[in-house]
Order: C-alpha cells, then structure tokens, then sequence
C-alpha cells in the first residue's frame, strides 16, 4: 500500500498524504495489532515509520517528532530500549 502512495501521489504533502495514510494503512496496522514476539512490534511500527516518512516537509524530523507534529501515536505500547 506504501508503494502505492509513493507511485502515484507527485504531492507528498501533509495535507495529500495523510488522508489517504488514515484511510488505507493505518486501519490496517491497528486491525492486525496483536504482536507476541519483538519482531513483529518492530516490524509493524515499521511500517508506519516508512509510511509517515513520505511526507516531505516532515521527512528530516526524528520519528517521535514526525508523530507528534501529525497528531498520531506509536502504535506499540512498549517503549523500545
């Protein structure tokens, strides 16, 4: 879906990439959130983390940071050590 978004959109924008993020990736990764092992925690954040980082006015910022400024929340409940 990632690549999807990152073909077909020219504008990668805030505005163009986070409705289409909501609507098609996100409800994704929270119905599938169960995760057991650190693998698979690792491996859904990561998801989001590639997916947040196609924002280009944002794509210099930590991720924590790129959340906060989107509004959006880790999806682990963990904190990573």
């Amino acid at each position: 879906m990632l690549g999807l978004i990152k073909r077909n959109f020219q504008d990668k924008s805030k505005d163009t990439v986070m409705p289409v993020y909501k609507s098609l990736v996100r409800p994704h990764l929270e119905y599938y959130w169960s995760p057991y092992l650190s693998k698979d925690i690792n491996l859904i954040e990561g998801v989001q983390r590639r997916g947040i980082k196609l924002i280009k006015d944002i794509r210099h910022l930590s991720y924590d940071e790129r959340l906060e400024n989107l509004g959006l929340s880790r999806l682990t409940i963990y904190e990573k050590s």
